[in-house]
């Protein structure tokens, strides 16, 4: 006579489990939503901290800012010469002048992609600079308009460094200094950019704008922290049902 032991497994449970794990993968349930918003929202901050980085001045990833480009930027400091151009763009950061387009990679704001789909999740910017940037640089006429003569005058001296504006003498011609005697103040850089931008505008030259990666492939980190919120999701999605 032998001794028998009868095991019954119950799968019921986790046939329900299975089930309900099943239809929220295949309709794209609650916990599914969940996960791609969360796997979006992660994507996009990777993607605006990466901007942030690529955007500042000492960061080589983005080629920096030419010197037509410094110039013509708001704000200081007043440049005298080359070494004035150095300091202002050690200061300046690259594609960020109205904020726009950084704006564009938070979600809600205008220009920003965040779409849902069934199995997957989108997430961008739709800003036209972005997608000519990203895709391979641009070239664009040259203006030399008011707004830009006047920001020019702003940005530039007229003067050289410790000189003051004169009230007589106002020709820019040296040689009507140089028979005084006397030192002219009026800033050879000033001049020379002016006239080359008048030239650039009135010959229809273009302004090249070097590609710029504003979305990036996954890095290995980011790669490991989507993958741990798609396990942690999954584990939910398997103990729906009980």
């Amino acid at each position: 006579m032998t001794n028998q032991v009868r095991v019954v497994v119950a799968t019921g449970k986790a046939d329900r489990r299975l089930a309900a794990a099943a239809r929220e993968l295949r309709g794209g349930g609650p916990l599914v939503r969940q996960c791609l918003d969360a796997l979006g929202q992660q994507g996009l901050t990777e993607t605006r901290k990466r901007f942030t980085e690529h955007s500042r001045p000492g960061d080589a990833f983005w080629k920096r800012l030419s010197v037509p480009t410094v110039i013509l930027r708001p704000g200081g400091p007043k440049i005298y010469g080359p070494e004035d151009v150095e300091t202002k763009r050690a200061g300046l950061k690259k594609m960020r002048v109205s904020g726009l387009l950084l704006d564009s990679l938070r979600r809600g704001r205008p220009g920003n992609v965040f779409r849902l789909g069934d199995l997957e999740v989108e997430v961008g910017t739709r800003d036209r600079r972005a997608g000519v940037l990203h895709g391979g640089g641009m070239t664009e006429p040259f203006v030399f308009d008011e707004e830009k003569r006047k920001r020019f005058d702003r940005n530039v001296s007229k003067t050289k460094r410790g000189f003051r504006k004169p009230r007589a003498l106002k020709s820019g011609k040296r040689r009507k200094w140089k028979a005084l005697g006397k030192e002219s103040p009026w800033n050879a850089f000033y001049y020379v950019w002016k006239n080359v931008f008048r030239k650039w505008a009135k010959a229809g030259r273009r302004a090249f704008v070097p590609a710029r990666a504003i979305v990036e492939p996954a890095s290995p980190e980011l790669m490991t922290k989507l993958k741990a919120t798609v396990r942690r999701f999954l584990s939910k999605i398997a103990g729906e049902g009980r």
